[in-house]
């Protein structure tokens, strides 16, 4: 692990408040504090403003679910497009003061800063600043944690939502982070803190404690070099992929008793997950398909397949006979979710017949549509039997439920990822 000068290093790590939902109040002043979810319509909550939050609302609740037991609560269709293009300026500006930013997602990034300043005040008195120009040219908040290391200064990010400062320094880290569940350092997952637990781990105090060397033994490297970051000490930390053992895809749409539909949702389904599996160089041995109904009651059921593959034209047909197994003619439906099981790398077979050679050379046309749709954007290029899923989602998309708030229309001469949005004016003192 390579260690970095460590007791002059200072970090900030960048969080936007509530993002995609911030966004939406920026572009729809009219919901400006209010409890707003984002969400399409039949679908479920991907994100919610703080109001929304203090209501009780949760995401990935259904938003039917939503307008059943919130009325009260805004629900916005989602706009990816322009969340894009806010992530792309809020880049911008930070990368004008701090060419250095890791940007870790679309809404949070983190910068070594200490080339600027010496002293934690000095680096407060640079990141009001920058969180003023954030809030002034975008409109929305952002909080910001500073601290020896990024794992330290991404958990004080958290500590003060939204729109706040948290720094955690050498006098006080002790105070003030001690004290929480250890589950709280980004890195420890829900495995690893349960066996934490068992050894009577439990805070992050106990974790900066713990013997080092027990925890290389009992976890992986990455363990260590973690604590080692919880400690004021600047390492890298590995980044270890695991292997990938199965991976889903689901859509929620307004509930259906059409077959038709329901197998289009699961064509667009197995599409994506075919996707995956080509970026991830895997392929699968066992197939999946659950619906939900009405009644958010589910049935599924899996098929082993012949040998690995990702060939799509084979999953949808396996895919086909799991769902004329559970159709039920009348139920109505409201949910596909399809699951790729036990992932593994290259199969190895012999070919008697040619299909594996016919399987590779779809695999091949795949990929070069991969490369169309990074370059003009998802879903330029795709099966006729997803068709009628994907044209139902740009209905409900467009489709204007009452009350609800939709994208701006574009204005001539505009394109989807060319759009000028409703500038923010500044504050009025």
């Amino acid at each position: 692990m390579k260690k970095i000068n460590n007791k002059k290093n200072i970090f900030v790590h960048i969080d936007a408040d509530a993002f995609f939902a911030s966004v939406e109040q920026v572009l729809h002043r009219e919901l400006k504090g209010k409890a707003i979810v984002v969400g399409q319509n039949g679908g479920i909550v991907s994100a919610l403003s703080y109001p929304a939050k203090d209501l009780g609302v949760s995401r990935v609740l259904p938003i039917l679910t939503v307008r059943k037991k919130y009325p009260s609560v805004h629900i916005v269709a989602s706009d990816f497009h322009a969340y894009g293009i806010f992530s792309q300026r809020m880049d911008n500006i930070i990368r004008n003061h701090f060419p250095n930013l890791v940007k870790n997602s679309v809404d949070e990034g983190s910068i070594e800063i200490s080339k600027w300043i010496d002293t934690f005040d000095e680096a407060k008195e640079l990141i009001k600043k920058l969180q003023r120009e954030l809030y002034q040219k975008l409109g929305c908040t952002f909080s910001f944690g500073i601290a020896r290391t990024p794992l330290l200064a991404k958990l004080a990010s958290g500590m003060n939502k939204p729109h706040g400062i948290t720094i955690l320094n050498d006098q006080n880290v002790e105070e003030k982070i001690y004290h929480k569940p250890v589950n709280c350092l980004s890195g420890i997952g829900k495995q690893g803190y349960i066996k934490l637990q068992k050894n009577r781990i439990n805070t992050i105090g106990d974790f900066a404690k713990a013997d080092a060397n027990w925890l290389r033994y009992t976890f992986s490297i990455s363990m260590p070099a973690l604590q080692k970051q919880v400690l004021g000490e600047v390492v890298d930390i590995p980044k270890q992929k695991e292997d990938i053992k199965s991976m889903s895809r689901d859509r929620s749409f307004l509930a259906t008793d059409s077959y038709g539909y329901l197998y289009s949702q699961m064509s667009m389904n197995i599409e994506h997950l075919a996707q995956r599996m080509r970026k991830e160089n895997l392929f699968t041995k066992r197939i999946g398909l659950r619906l939900r109904n009405q009644n958010l009651d589910h049935t599924q059921s899996f098929v082993t397949l012949s040998s690995q593959t990702r060939d799509i034209e084979y999953l949808l047909s396996e895919a086909k006979k799991l769902l004329d197994e559970l159709y039920q003619e009348g139920v109505l439906y409201r949910q596909v979710s399809i699951t790729c099981a036990g992932l593994g790398g290259a199969p190895m077979q012999n070919d008697l017949f040619g299909e594996l050679n016919s399987s590779e050379s779809r695999d091949n046309l795949f990929y070069i549509i991969d490369d169309l749709e990074n370059k003009f954007g998802k879903s330029c290029v795709g099966l006729a039997s997803s068709l009628q899923a994907k044209d139902n989602l740009e209905k409900i998309h467009l489709k204007c439920v009452e009350g609800d708030t939709y994208p701006h229309q574009l204005l001539p001469g505009e394109e989807i990822k060319k759009r000028l949005l409703y500038p923010f004016l500044g504050e009025i003192n």
